[in-house]
């Protein structure tokens, strides 16, 4: 079975580096592009960077080959302060029960049920409280001594659910559908 890298430390040390390496370099350019943090010349000081650490994972086939390296920017959001940096850490996922009792209506009338994997779905809400960050180990910045600030937001902030879920429902909104609502009020 093949491990997969705790930190990035770890990762350089695999004989698969190379690799990883192009699969960090691809996600620092695809949150460039997303525009995901704008550098911001004299760190705000009162606020406490958040690191910004990469999570790694290898998606495996039946015959356990490697078929995919993956990287995530995940920020820790431990030094994230209530009512400064977040307010609230509500996220709309449904129970088991209302997920089962959806499928088994979908399966009495012959519905199709389609699922949907939204790839970078945190980074589609844009952040609500301003929150800095430090760019992880190894990734070269252009301005090194200047504070990050997020503009779209990350997994592991303590937001990140709460946005996702304000912002699918109105895209759903906006496409025409009803959306039920039960969880508390999005500010």
């Amino acid at each position: 079975m093949t491990k997969t890298p705790a930190s990035e430390k770890e990762a350089r040390a695999c004989p698969d580096w190379t690799l990883w390496k192009q699969v960090v370099k691809d996600k620092v350019a695809a949150h460039k592009k997303l525009d995901t943090w704008s550098t911001i010349k004299g760190s705000n000081m009162q606020q406490k960077d958040a690191k910004r650490p990469f999570v790694f994972d290898i998606n495996q086939d039946a015959e356990r080959r490697k078929t995919r390296f993956k990287a995530r920017l995940l920020a820790e959001g431990l030094n994230q302060v209530p009512g400064h940096n977040f307010d609230a850490t509500w996220a709309p996922v449904p129970n088991t029960a209302t997920s089962r009792a959806l499928f088994a209506v979908a399966a009495a009338n012959g519905w199709e049920v389609h699922h949907v994997d939204v790839k970078t779905a945190f980074l589609n809400a844009r952040m609500d409280k301003e929150m800095y960050t430090k760019l992880p180990e190894g990734v070269e910045s252009e301005q090194p001594a200047s504070a990050r600030r997020l503009n779209l937001d990350l997994y592991g902030t303590k937001q990140a659910g709460r946005l996702w879920g304000i912002k699918l429902k109105e895209e759903i909104e906006l496409m025409g559908a009803t959306t039920v609502y039960g969880g508390p009020v999005p500010l």
